[in-house]
This record gives structure tokens, C-alpha cells and sequence, in this order.
């Protein structure tokens, strides 16, 4: 006699790995049930729920509690509110350290997961053991839910050779991703605060093994939230700030991927060359912006390079107020009804 369709369901199951479907927000009242209920309808079993605050200032937490008070699902789910804020990279590391599932699935709390990402992402680690990450493409959204068509990641079609990967800034779309836990218990905590978590676990992941990509959107990705968020300042005191909390994010991340390279016993000296050369370069920019000229001298800096960088970074600044500039003249024309679209 057969067994039951249900038993045979809870044996398939039973040789699953169980997957953690880590979510983090921070202050998004305003978006993140939607992501929650995202994360609550995922498809895969076994599946462990993480809904973790950072620490919110508003209603983020009230509204991820309420949530879980209602839940009625197969999902096992975890409510986490950080007792202060780690901010991105700390919160990162926390949840890694919380999750109990062999694969780690990330999710926004402004960014919606279809109800069958986790098992399609599982499929994929499933046929292949040397895969590491998966990620995918993403529909993306405004702020009111307004859809502007499929975005593939950066390295999509683009070759994923460790010398190119070593240095680029776009391998996945971050709010797709979906590791091993292999790579971080490899590697530990992400170290450098300024990084962006996924420029650092992309890397990661593929110096254990292989990226795979899925040719689909499995994730409604808002683009003009949180980091996301594609401001274009008209003061130039709010450019440099940004332009210095870029240059800060390079450098974290070239160190980042430095040492992780060396802690897997990396021994091709153009990797290594080429990482340093980018931290030397972002470290030059920066100097332009903080001062500190000299003292990067004595520090080891080349003066061409020095003068190059400052040379970069001026004419980069001064194509921003250029650009400012036309901005501001397009908007005061199309406050007053004249010369708007020319």
C-alpha cells in the first residue's frame, strides 16, 4: 500500500535543507508589511523566518510583531529587535550569526520577495554543490508601487573572472541574494563598516566556488529608498558628502576583499596588485576632499598618482556644478510655465 499524499509531501520535506529567509528593517514603516508578507508567503519548506529590526525609531517593529502574532503558516519564524542600532553591515553579521539553515536567503524591508523565491534560489543550489550564491533579476518599483520593468544584475552575461570581480563595483543585485552558509562561516563577520554587504559576500562566494544567476525577477526592488535611493543633490556641499561616502565605500570594500582573498590563500600577484592599487586610488581621492595631502605623501603616495586623483576629483566636481546649474535654470523655467522641454 502506498503511503498518503500528505506523508509523501512530509518525507520530501524531511530531505530538504532547511533555508533561513533573513529579513532587516530599519524605519520603514511605510513599506514594511508588504515585505513581510512577502517573506511570510515564501513557498519553500523547511524554512526558518527571521524578521529582524535594527532598532527603529518609528512603527517598523510594532507593525513586524503584528504581524507574527497573526501568522498561522508552516514557517517557524523569528522575531528579532536589535537593542541598538548596528547599522547595515553589523545588522548583517547578526543575522548570519542567528540563522540555523544551511542556505541564507536576504530580504529588505522595502523590497518585496515573490512567494516562490526561496524555492527556485533552492533548486538551484540543489543541482549544482559548487554554487555559492544565487541571484536573480528584479522588477523595480517606486516608492508607491509603480512597476518600471525588469532589472538585470550588473554581471549578468558578463564574465565572472576573479581578476574582473576583484575590482568591479557590479556583480548581483544585492536585494536578490542567496548564499551558502559555507561563506560566511569561511570568512566570519564582514569587517569593514563602510562596505555594502553584497560587493563583499559576491566576491566571497566566489572565490569558494561558483555565481549562478537566474534569469528571472523574483523580487519587486524598490529603487528610490533607503541606499537605493538615487538623489541628485544640487548644493555641493551635499555632493561632496556623498562623494566621500563613496570614495570611504570603495576603499572599505577593496580592503574587505583583500583580506579575504589572502584568508583563502590567494596567491596571484595581479589580484592582489590590482585590489591595492584600488584602495591607493581611493584613499588619493579622498585626500583631495579631507586634506591630509602631505601627510598621504609621507604615508607611501606617489605625488603623480596624488595629482591625478586631485586632477579627477576637481573636474568631476566641477561637471556636477555644471550640471547643477542647468537643473536649477530647467526647474525655474518650468516653475514659471516657460521654455519647459527645450
Amino acid at each position: 500500500m502506498d503511503p498518503p499524499e500528505g506523508m509523501l509531501k512530509q518525507m520530501s520535506q524531511s530531505r530538504r535543507p532547511l533555508i533561513t529567509f533573513a529579513l532587516m528593517a530599519y524605519n520603514q514603516e511605510q513599506l514594511v508589511e508588504e515585505a513581510v508578507a512577502g517573506a511570510l508567503a515564501q513557498t519553500y519548506s523547511p524554512l526558518e523566518i527571521i524578521l529582524s529590526d535594527d532598532c527603529s525609531t518609528d512603527r517598523t517593529f510594532s507593525i513586524m510583531s503584528k504581524m507574527v502574532e497573526g501568522y498561522a503558516g508552516p514557517h517557524r519564524v523569528t522575531l528579532n529587535r536589535n537593542p541598538h542600532n548596528l547599522g547595515l553591515i553589523g545588522h548583517i553579521n547578526a543575522l548570519f550569526d542567528m540563522a540555523e539553515g544551511e542556505i541564507f536567503v536576504l530580504a529588505a524591508g522595502d523590497d518585496v520577495s515573490l512567494p516562490e523565491r526561496t524555492a527556485r534560489v533552492a533548486e538551484v543550489f540543489e543541482r549544482d554543490q559548487a554554487v555559492m550564491m544565487v541571484h536573480s533579476d528584479v522588477i523595480k518599483l517606486n516608492r508607491a508601487g509603480q512597476e518600471f520593468g525588469v532589472w538585470r544584475p550588473p554581471i549578468a552575461g558578463k564574465s565572472d573572472d576573479l581578476h574582473v570581480m576583484a575590482v568591479g563595483f557590479g556583480i548581483h543585485i544585492g536585494a536578490t541574494g542567496a548564499y551558502r552558509m559555507q561563506v560566511h562561516r569561511r570568512f566570519g563577520a564582514i569587517r569593514e563598516d563602510e562596505a555594502y554587504e553584497d560587493l563583499v559576500l559576491g566576491f566571497r562566494a566566489r572565490l569558494l566556488g561558483k555565481v549562478a544567476y537566474i534569469e528571472s525577477p523574483l523580487v519587486r526592488y524598490r529603487f528610490d529608498t533607503g541606499l537605493s535611493s538615487k538623489q541628485k543633490p544640487l548644493e555641493r556641499p551635499v555632493r561632496t558628502k556623498n562623494r566621500i561616502r563613496s570614495l570611504r565605500l570603495m576603499r572599505a570594500v577593496h580592503r574587505q576583499r583583500l583580506a579575504d582573498y589572502l584568508a583563502v590563500g590567494g596567491a596571484d600577484s595581479g589580484i592582489v596588485s590590482a585590489i591595492e592599487a584600488g584602495i591607493r586610488d581611493a584613499e588619493d581621492r579622498l585626500r583631495f576632499h579631507e586634506g591630509g595631502f602631505w601627510e598621504r605623501l609621507q604615508d607611501g603616495g606617489r605625488l603623480p598618482d596624488l595629482i591625478a586623483a586631485a586632477a579627477g576629483e576637481a573636474k568631476r566636481a566641477w561637471l556636477g556644478d555644471l550640471k547643477s546649474s542647468y537643473r536649477r535654470t530647467f526647474r525655474k523655467r518650468g516653475k514659471g510655465g516657460e521654455n519647459v522641454g527645450v
